[in-house]
C-alpha cells in the first residue's frame, strides 16, 4: 500500500504542477487550443516536471567517501539529500541546448528536455510512463470542460518543496455558466445553463 499511495500522490502532484505552471505563466489558453496535440501536451507536462519536480529531493547515503564540487567531503555512511529541482536547472544538464532557452525559463517547447524528475539509472522511476500518460489525459479531459480556467490570483498557490513537492492548495477560476453548457446541457434548466454542474474542491466558479 505504501508504494501505491506514493504513486498516487506523486501523480496527483504531477498533474497539479502541470495545471499550476501553465496557469502561472499564462499558458492555459494556449494549452486548450492544443488538446488534440498529444506531442504539445507531453512537452508542456515534461517541462513542468523539470521546472517543478514531484519528488524534488531524494534522501541518500554515501556508500563510500566522496568529494563534491567545491571540496565538500562526505565520509562513507553520511546521509545527504539530492535536490533534483536544482539539478534540473543546472547548466551542466540543461545548458548548451541550442533549441531551448535558459534552464531558468519555463519553456513548453524545450526539446530535448534533459531532466532528472524520474531519477536515473537503476533508480529510475518505474511509473514514469504512467505519470506521463496520466498528466496528458488530465489536461485533455479537463481543459475543454472548464472554459476560461486560470489560477485564482486572489488566493495563494500553496506549495512546499521536500521529499515530495506537494501543494496544500491550488485554487483555480473558471467560467461556471459556460462549463455548464459543456458538461451537462440536457440537465441544465433554460434559465440556468450551469445548474447541473457541481464545482470540484479547489476550483472557484466565476460568478455569472
Amino acid at each position: 500500500m505504501g508504494v501505491h499511495r506514493g504513486r498516487v500522490r506523486s501523480l496527483g502532484t504531477d498533474i497539479v504542477n502541470a495545471f499550476g505552471l501553465l496557469g502561472e505563466f499564462g499558458l492555459l489558453g494556449e494549452a486548450r487550443t492544443q488538446v488534440d496535440d498529444a506531442g504539445w501536451l507531453d512537452r508542456a507536462a515534461e517541462e513542468s516536471r523539470r521546472f517543478c519536480t514531484a519528488f524534488p529531493a531524494v534522501p541518500v547515503v554515501a556508500v563510500s567517501e566522496v568529494v563534491l564540487d567545491g571540496g565538500v567531503r562526505l565520509a562513507a555512511g553520511t546521509p545527504a539529500r539530492i535536490w533534483l529541482n536544482a539539478a534540473n536547472r543546472d547548466e551542466a544538464i540543461n545548458d548548451g541546448n541550442r533549441r531551448a532557452v535558459s534552464p531558468e525559463v519555463f519553456d513548453v517547447g524545450r526539446s530535448p528536455n534533459q531532466h532528472l524528475a524520474f531519477g536515473a539509472g537503476i533508480h529510475r522511476c518505474l511509473g514514469a510512463q504512467l505519470a506521463r500518460t496520466g498528466t496528458r489525459i488530465a489536461l485533455q479531459a479537463a481543459l475543454p470542460c472548464l472554459p476560461e480556467l486560470e489560477l485564482d490570483a486572489a488566493s495563494l498557490w500553496d506549495r512546499c518543496a521536500s521529499v515530495v513537492g506537494a501543494g496544500a492548495a491550488a485554487p483555480f477560476r473558471f467560467d461556471y455558466r459556460q462549463a455548464g453548457r459543456v458538461l451537462a446541457p440536457p440537465l441544465a434548466g433554460p434559465g440556468d445553463p450551469g445548474a447541473a454542474l457541481s464545482v470540484p474542491q479547489g476550483l472557484r466558479a466565476t460568478p455569472p
